[in-house]
């Protein structure tokens, strides 16, 4: 004859001691009496969600969301660096340079530059107009990158090659820039 564990409702065969499934210990007078599986399980689950639901789950959601935003934290600070990183290496694009900007130099009717948006700088002189350089900032400094040019020989002191970089100082509204480094004239940018 068959039983019921009276712990977990599993059913028995006649002479074990322990329950096979939840290794309750089974008294042997009672194990006989006739106990209705559904309902032990289903008391013992509703007791187990009421504790589960009072304890581990609001402690549970609270780790994940405090996951989440650690998470999306770190995150952010990753793509905050890696924006710094790139535009440190490569420079910046600082907008008050983008636009037409005229060089006062005395004998020359027209004579200005022009920084592009897509950091080329254009020399305009006398109506002739050549790409000359590619552009970006560095913290305080306008750095070109000079493409091959006899030009580039009227302004730069000796020694720089490939690349230049002027320490800048905008004012009158940032209407005006002017242009230094170390070794030759500065000069003045007035935006046209």
């Amino acid at each position: 004859m068959s039983s019921f564990c009276p712990n977990c409702g599993t059913k028995l065969d006649e002479g074990f001691k322990f329950c096979l499934n939840c290794g309750a210990k089974l008294n042997i007078g009672n194990a006989n009496d006739p106990i209705d599986p559904k309902q032990k399980i289903e008391q013992k689950s509703v007791q187990n969600q009421s504790d589960t639901n009072d304890s581990i789950k609001p402690v549970s959601e609270s780790n994940k969301s405090n996951r989440t935003l650690l998470f999306l934290l770190i995150a952010i600070i990753a793509i905050i660096l890696i924006v710094i990183i790139i535009n440190l290496s490569i420079g910046g694009l600082d907008n008050r340079f983008i636009g037409e900007w005229e060089i006062s130099d005395g004998g020359v009717d027209e004579f200005y530059w022009i920084f592009n948006d897509d950091r080329t700088l254009t020399m305009i002189i006398s109506g002739f107009d050549m790409d000359i350089a590619s552009w970006s900032v560095r913290g305080t400094q306008l750095c070109l990158n000079m493409k091959e040019n006899e030009l580039w020989g009227d302004f730069l002191p000796q020694g720089y090659e490939d690349e230049i970089c002027f320490d800048f100082v905008f004012s009158n509204e940032d209407n005006t820039v002017s242009l230094s480094i170390e070794g030759s004239e500065n000069f003045v940018l007035t935006k046209k």
